[in-house]
């Protein structure tokens, strides 16, 4: 019988928590969080998206996007600008100290990613990289992971 440890799920969930924490960690020095960087990063691809769409797009409660906006707007990393057809709605829009605070998160990934990767090949690297977005895209459609593409 297979040790559980031994099995791909136990491994993409214990690298998952280990690389996610020491992300949050380096975010942590920005006084930032992941999920802010997740709400920066929906806020500009989503040029004036209602602050309830944001939580609808993240998977969180509308609630939770208040506080995470209510800490940004602090920051002054986002602005919060009133619907002139709703006055009830509220968009959320990055500010020029927001941009530069994604560009350091951006730059945190990238150096976390140069740690990771420092023992693989490039063509290991772009080889696991291929396959992580195999699996991600069998488990976004419910396909069998193991079908090809």
């Amino acid at each position: 019988m297979t040790d559980y440890r031994d099995t791909l799920s136990y491994r993409l969930v214990r690298l998952g928590r280990e690389t996610g924490a020491k992300y949050a960690a380096r975010l942590r020095q920005m006084g930032l969080r992941p999920l802010h960087v997740r709400l920066l990063t929906a806020i500009r691809a989503a040029d004036r998206t209602p602050q309830n769409e944001h939580a609808a797009n993240l998977g969180i409660t509308g609630g939770f996007v208040v506080r995470l906006a209510d800490d940004l707007e602090r920051m002054g990393a986002v602005a919060r600008e009133r619907d002139t057809q709703d006055r009830r709605r509220q968009f959320l829009v990055i500010t020029a100290t927001g941009e530069s605070l994604l560009r350091e998160a951006t730059l945190a990934a990238t150096g976390l990613d140069e740690d990771l990767a420092r023992g693989l090949s490039p063509d290991a690297l772009t080889q696991l990289a291929e396959s992580l977005d195999k699996i991600r895209a069998s488990l976004a459609s419910g396909e069998d992971c193991t079908s090809s593409a």
